[in-house]
């Protein structure tokens, strides 16, 4: 994550080890898909992130969360889809705070 175009190297690192992500998943329901004689269990998980300041403790991005579904044979594909775009709020929400502080 680089957060600042005209920040030092280490300038960077100090910023983002100043922060905690948290990421949570949580399944919501599941049910049995059938399917050419084949059975197979899909999934919808709530996936939520949150980043607090390590300095005072609050939180100062989220909570932030979306839904997926998946099955054994999506499921990097579709998490990875649905984590790219929470990743991409927590960037820019990162970046607004640092902007302000």
């Amino acid at each position: 994550m680089v957060i600042g175009e005209h920040a030092s190297p280490s300038g960077r690192i100090q910023e983002a080890a100043r922060f905690d992500i948290t990421v949570t998943t949580q399944v919501i329901e599941s049910h049995q898909l059938e399917y050419f004689g084949q059975s197979q269990t899909q999934y919808t998980a709530a996936v939520t992130i949150r980043a607090n300041d390590l300095v005072d403790g609050a939180m100062v991005v989220g909570p932030v969360s979306t839904t997926v579904q998946y099955t054994a044979i999506n499921l990097q594909r579709n998490l990875q889809a649905a984590t790219e775009g929470l990743a991409r709020q927590l960037t820019r929400a990162l970046k607004t705070f640092l902007d302000s502080v």
